[in-house]
């Protein structure tokens, strides 16, 4: 029942590349119910949860996996940008999220850092299948995840991520499907090709992420997405990112 909608808007954003310091920056975060993502009955978030503060000053407070820490300080990043210190908190908690955040704030690692620190934690059922799966738009998109995931996730033990894009080759893709894998970034159209021809186990997903939902309700993936997310098992926790919370981002 905690679903929370997360409005974040900064003066001076980070730079999508995670080798750049973060920006000094001075979030305005907005309280706002979402009536169409709480369940009927359920109690209305609280204002703690509604309006989260953002005072962390390092990754050190949010009691990420040791590895996780060594792999943000590898690259460089200390300071939680403002969508990070608000969404991680809320993510390690368990809580389902909608986040309207634009490109090249960090919301990339605001919602895999707590992914990963769940897989670094020994959670979860065994298995071959993922236990992440983050859906995007574009294969740039997908592209650019990944890369960023395998780097968040470099120190891991026995650690994958795998990108599965149209304008790809099956072939190569197939091969990494049927490998341990514990992360998949895929476009809707390619992995519904992919789940239909049974190379993809979804038992284990813990954690669904959709990834500038509103681009993807745009190229009119709204149907892909919800047989997708109706394949996923009911209990995962969800997550959406959205560079604009539309009607048709609401209503799905």
């Amino acid at each position: 029942c905690d679903r929370v909608r997360l409005a974040v808007g900064v003066d001076a954003m980070r730079s999508a590349d995670p080798s750049r310091p973060p920006a000094r920056s001075h979030p305005r975060i907005h309280r706002a119910g979402l009536p169409a993502i709480r369940q009927a009955g359920c109690p209305r978030p609280s204002r703690q949860s509604r309006n989260p503060s953002i005072t962390m000053t390092s990754f050190d407070a949010f009691g990420l996996a040791a590895p996780l820490g060594r792999a943000l300080a590898r690259l460089d990043i200390h300071v939680p940008t403002p969508i990070q210190a608000a969404a991680i908190p809320l993510l390690m908690s368990g809580s389902d999220l909608v986040a309207t955040a634009p490109t090249g704030t960090g919301k990339t690692a605001a919602f895999m850092l707590p992914a990963l620190h769940r897989i670094a934690s020994g959670q979860g059922a065994p298995g071959r299948g993922p236990r992440v799966l983050v859906l995007a738009p574009t294969r740039e998109l997908a592209q650019q995840v990944d890369r960023a995931t395998q780097e968040l996730g470099r120190l891991l033990p026995r650690f994958s991520s795998v990108c599965i894009t149209g304008g790809a080759s099956y072939q190569v893709q197939n091969r990494r499907l049927a490998a341990p894998h514990e992360v998949l970034v895929a476009t809707p159209g390619r992995f519904i090709d992919q789940l239909r021809a049974g190379r993809i186990d979804l038992a284990r997903v813990d954690t669904l992420v959709l990834d500038e939902a509103d681009r993807m309700l745009d190229m009119g993936f709204a149907d892909d997405v919800l047989q997708i997310a109706a394949a996923v098992p009911a209990g995962r926790q969800t997550v959406c990112f959205t560079a604009t919370l539309s009607r048709g981002v609401r209503q799905l």
